[in-house]
């Protein structure tokens, strides 16, 4: 039996997301890991549990989140998460865009669905507000 085998498919598949992004510069630093502990405390996950995921992303398959405003929040924690060290790697954006894209975002808006969302990230607005503030622009 894998030791993964009782937590969610879809909390796994998001914090697999967070990882690879976090680690996209070839280390997961204490901020990160920071950043990607609280949102593994939203799924209930433990920190042993979370560094059993990264020991065994490779098995971990993409679950999409379900619904909009789910599909957001995963967009939202990873531009996050591409901050939170305050360098935002080219390699970061990239996985973020191409995931944005895999969720069913049109190419020509996902730079500017994650610009939006660093902008509201830098003035300290949560995933929600700044929901509710793409809300009103579509």
């Amino acid at each position: 039996m894998n030791p993964l085998d009782h937590l969610s498919k879809k909390g796994k598949s998001y914090i697999k997301q967070l990882l690879q992004v976090a680690m996209a510069d070839g280390q997961l630093d204490e901020k990160e890991f920071k950043n990607l502990m609280n949102t593994a405390h939203r799924f209930d996950f433990s920190e042993e549990e979370v560094l059993q995921i990264r020991h065994n992303l490779d098995t971990i398959p993409f679950t999409p989140p379900t619904g909009t405003k789910d599909t957001f929040h995963l967009i939202f924690d990873l531009a996050w998460m591409m901050m939170v060290d305050g360098h935002v790697y080219e390699k970061e954006m990239l996985m973020c865009e191409n995931l944005a894209m895999r969720l069913g975002f049109a190419p020509e808006m996902v730079a500017d669905l994650v610009g939006f969302i660093k902008q509201n990230i830098a003035v300290g607005a949560t995933a929600d507000e700044t929901y509710q503030k793409l809300e009103k622009m579509l």
